[in-house]
């Protein structure tokens, strides 16, 4: 049986606005951090929604600051927001991977790039 089992619905609340205030600083520097490498990405594209994913984080971090349910609530959209992009462009990528690996193999040029005979001394 956890130590939450008992609390009332206002001692939950307390210790849940309590951990996302622990947590506020990590989101933001993780935020920062993500902007810095959308500004980094710019050239490529990708950069805007690095920044974007970035500024989720921080806007995730100033509301665990509040202990009001509201804001609390804010701050797991956020999160939820974030992690489901998170989880889309990883999908992406992967199938892009896939799709070149098997355009590669289709195309023998997979094959051909490790051929020996080919290399010139």
């Amino acid at each position: 049986m956890d130590a939450f089992s008992s609390a009332s619905a206002h001692d939950l609340l307390e210790a849940i606005a309590s951990k996302a205030e622990d947590t506020s600083r990590w989101l933001k520097i993780l935020g920062v951090i993500n902007i810095i490498i959308g500004v980094m990405y710019l050239v490529v594209l990708i950069g805007a929604l690095y920044i974007w994913l970035g500024v989720l984080l921080y806007q995730a971090g100033n509301a665990a600051h509040s202990p009001s349910p509201a804001d609390l609530v804010r701050m797991l959209d956020k999160l939820r927001l974030f992690f489901l992009t998170q989880v889309v462009l990883f999908a992406l990528a992967l199938l892009f991977i896939v799709a070149v690996l098997l355009i590669a193999v289709l195309t023998g040029s997979l094959f051909t790039a490790f051929d020996p005979s080919t290399l010139t001394v």
